[in-house]
């Protein structure tokens, strides 16, 4: 089985603990931030003149950007 990507944690995290016992322990509290890198990537992506993607390659381009978003965050960013 493949290791799951670095999924960033949780992009809105509830740091006051308003809501106890919602979720499991080993998962992020709400949407993550890879979901919100990839959110905002494909809203770019769907902004592009002239450019028709597939559903799937649109996923997978906002995706791989969202990936390379948390790589570089974790590593000290491009230099």
């Amino acid at each position: 089985m493949s290791e799951l990507p670095n999924n960033g944690g949780a992009a809105f995290p509830d740091p006051c603990g308003a809501h106890p016992g919602a979720f499991p322990p080993d998962q992020p509290k709400g949407m993550t931030l890879r979901d919100y890198f990839a959110a905002k990537a494909m809203a770019a992506i769907l902004r592009l003149p002239d450019k028709i993607y597939t559903d799937a390659l649109i996923a997978k381009y906002s995706y791989n950007m969202a990936d390379t978003m948390i790589y570089e965050r974790e590593n000290g960013g491009a230099k």
